[in-house]
C-alpha cells in the first residue's frame, strides 16, 4: 500500500479535457520510506498506456493495477528515496468519471477512439504539462510529499508511453531532473503493421482500423509535435538536441514486454532506437571533454523477452532502476 494519497489538480489546455472532472482532479499514490533519516530525493514514475487494462493472475490472485510500479516504489524506499505515481490522462484514478472498474479499465482505448491523434499526442503533451506542475508543487510544498526542508533531488521514470513523456518532459526541465529511466518497447511507431496492432488491441475493442485512423490522424499533426515525440513516432527527428539537454544520468530499459507492441514487432525498432542513443552517447563522451553524462542499458536476451515476465523478474528490475537512481557513477 502507498504512504499517502496526494490529491492533486491537473491542468489542461485540451478543451475537451475539461468535460471529464475525474481526469482533472485525482490522488496520486506516494510511497515514503520508513524511519527518522531524512528524506531529499523522490521519483515521479509515469505508467505505460495499457496498464490497468491488461489483468495479471498470479496463484489465481488478481493483482493490483499498480503493482509493478509498487515493486519499483518499494525498492527506491530501501534506498531511502520516496516514490510517486502521476497516471496518464484517464488511467487509474484519473477515470473516475467512468462508473465502474469495467468501463474505467478501457477509458483510454475509448478516449484514443473517439479523439484519434489528439489523445495519443494529446496524451503525450498532457503528461509532459503535467511532470511540469508536480515538480513545481513538490518544490514548493516538500513537507506535504514527505520530503526534508534541505535541496531536494527529483528523478523522472516513464513505462512506454510514459516513457516518451518523461523523455519529452526531461529535454524541456533539464538540470531541473538529476535522472530520467526508460523502460521503453518501441521506436518508429507509425512504421508499425496496423493489423498486427489490431491483434493485439482486439481484447479492448480497437480495431486495426482505429490504429489506422489514428496514424492517419497523426501525420496530420506531424508538423506541430515536439522533436522528441516525432522522432519516437517517425524515426526521422535528429535526437542529437535532446541528448546534450537532457539529465545528466539516463538509464534506458527494454520495456519488458509492453503489452502495446508485440515482440516480434518490436525487436528491429527497438534495436535501433538503443544504437541511436549509443551512438549519441559515445559522440558526446568523446567531444565533450570532462562530461559528466552517464548513459547505462538494460537489454534482456531475446530468450527471456520471449517469455512472459514474472514478478520476480520484474522486482529485479525494480532493483536495477532503485540502485541506478540511487547510486550515480559521476
Amino acid at each position: 500500500m502507498p504512504t499517502k494519497l496526494i490529491e492533486f489538480e491537473f491542468e489542461t489546455k485540451y478543451e475537451v479535457l475539461r468535460n471529464f472532472p475525474g481526469n482533472l482532479l485525482a490522488n496520486l499514490k506516494l510511497w515514503l520510506p520508513e524511519g527518522d533519516k531524512p528524506v531529499t530525493e523522490i521519483v515521479i514514475m509515469i505508467n505505460g498506456f495499457l496498464d490497468g487494462a491488461m489483468e495479471e493472475r498470479v496463484n489465481n490472485r488478481l493483482l493490483n493495477q499498480t503493482y509493478y510500479y509498487k515493486f519499483i516504489a518499494e525498492e527506491l524506499n530501501k534506498q531511502n528515496i520516496a516514490a510517486i505515481l502521476l497516471p496518464l490522462p484517464f488511467h487509474f484514478d484519473r477515470g473516475a468519471d467512468f462508473s465502474n472498474q469495467g468501463e474505467r479499465k478501457f477509458a483510454p482505448l475509448e478516449r484514443l477512439r473517439e479523439n484519434g491523434s489528439f489523445l495519443y499526442y494529446g496524451g503525450y503533451d498532457q503528461t509532459k504539462s503535467d511532470i511540469h506542475k508536480l515538480i513545481k508543487a513538490i518544490h514548493n510544498d516538500k513537507e506535504k510529499f514527505g520530503l526534508g526542508d534541505s535541496e531536494i533531488k527529483i528523478h523522472l521514470l516513464g513505462y512506454s508511453l510514459g516513457g516518451a513523456a518523461a523523455m519529452g518532459a526531461a529535454a524541456e526541465l533539464q538540470e531541473k531532473v538529476s535522472s530520467l529511466s526508460v523502460l521503453f518497447s518501441n521506436w518508429k511507431i507509425a512504421g508499425l503493421d496496423p493489423n498486427i496492432l489490431g491483434d493485439t488491441f482486439r481484447p479492448f475493442r480497437f480495431s486495426a482500423e482505429d490504429w489506422s485512423r489514428v496514424l492517419s490522424e497523426l501525420e496530420r499533426v506531424r508538423g506541430s509535435c515536439d522533436p522528441v515525440f516525432q522522432s519516437i513516432m517517425w524515426g526521422d527527428n535528429n535526437l542529437s538536441p535532446w541528448f546534450s539537454s537532457c539529465p545528466q544520468r539516463i538509464l534506458f530499459i527494454q520495456g519488458l514486454q509492453d503489452e502495446t507492441f508485440p515482440i516480434g514487432m518490436a525487436l528491429k525498432n527497438n534495436s535501433e532506437f538503443y544504437t541511436h542513443i549509443k551512438k549519441l552517447n559515445d559522440e558526446f563522451a568523446n567531444n565533450q571533454r570532462g562530461s559528466k553524462k552517464e548513459c547505462a542499458f538494460i537489454l534482456p536476451s531475446l530468450s527471456h523477452l520471449h517469455t512472459n515476465l514474472s514478478p520476480s523478474s520484474k522486482k529485479q528490475i525494480a532493483g536495477y532502476i532503485a540502485s541506478f537512481v540511487a547510486n550515480p557513477a559521476i
